[in-house]
């Protein structure tokens, strides 16, 4: 499969600004913009939510990685640490957070 080029029109603070984001986090534009392009694809949604719909922009992947979710998870590790035993599928664990988020917004 070969590559093809693109050129994309952007401000030029919002482009230096966004090289510096994606540099500290071990890539490029180019390659930000090809993972943003392939997890759109197979999710068959905007990765970051239909900003036009009224709904936030968030995705199981916000909620996943929200500080409150980071804190139940980092309990689960304590648990398992301490000897007790966390028994709990990806799909309770989203259930959970979301409740939790839902409790405290």
């Amino acid at each position: 499969m070969g590559n093809s080029t693109m050129t994309i029109q952007i401000d030029n603070d919002l482009k230096e600004r966004a090289e510096a984001f994606f540099t500290n986090h071990g890539m490029d534009i180019s390659t930000a913009f090809m993972k943003f392009i392939r997890k759109s694809l197979d999710n068959d949604s905007l990765v970051f939510g239909n900003l036009d719909d009224g709904d936030p922009p968030y995705t199981d992947h916000d909620i996943f990685f929200s500080a409150m979710n980071q804190s139940v998870i980092n309990n689960g590790i304590k648990a398992i640490e301490e000897g007790r035993v966390v028994s709990m599928s990806f799909d309770d664990l989203m259930t959970l957070s979301k409740k939790l988020l839902a409790e405290n917004s």
